[in-house]
């Protein structure tokens, strides 16, 4: 099978997640090869299998706490939210203004919850949400837990701040270090 054929099926088998925004947007191998950072993504047209691919689907940033989509057809599933489908109120941090919890601290949570509950509770279905069931949804889990990481890692910050520093910032980058072999 291949992740072109998954998705057909995919979308055959759950027209309702797929009209709620379910997308699935590629395989990547379970295991990376020695010496090679992060994952690599397949080809669509590659043959793939639930022994040695995971798949990842794409979701809507609002959604049901009682849809668990954790496996596909015997695949492993990683869920994204795409940058795109995260309201403006929360995209400082895809924009590197803020740290994320921050721009996911509980009062930006709590003041996106009141300001948006009514619409909410349209796209849901379900006009019995409380407050605190709507910051669940915004945060995909437990509202309460969410903040007290989000306060614990800005504590940290505070008192740790060498431990967050861009992992990939080079201080003694210079710009020659990548000249062509052909200009040495």
């Amino acid at each position: 099978m291949t992740v072109n054929s998954l998705q057909k099926e995919f979308e055959a088998d759950h027209p309702d997640l797929y009209a709620k925004g379910f997308r699935l947007d590629f395989a990547f191998a379970k295991f990376k090869p020695a010496g090679q950072f992060g994952r690599k993504s397949v080809s669509p047209e590659m043959e793939i299998g639930p022994e040695t691919h995971d798949l990842s689907f794409s979701r809507p940033f609002i959604l049901d706490r009682k849809i668990k989509f954790t496996a596909y057809k015997g695949f492993e599933v990683q869920l994204t939210i795409y940058e795109s489908e995260y309201p403006d109120e929360f995209k400082s941090h895809f924009r590197g203004e803020t740290d994320y919890e921050e721009c996911f601290s509980a009062e930006r949570v709590t003041a996106y919850a009141e300001n948006h509950a009514l619409e909410i509770c349209e796209i849901l279905g379900d006009y019995s949400l409380s407050l605190y069931d709507i910051c669940c949804i915004i945060v995909s889990g437990d509202f309460e837990k969410h903040k007290q990481e989000c306060e614990r890692t800005q504590l940290d910050r505070l008192l740790h701040p060498e431990e967050y520093e861009d992992e990939y910032e080079d201080e003694d980058f210079e710009e020659d270090d990548f000249e062509e072999e052909d200009e040495k």
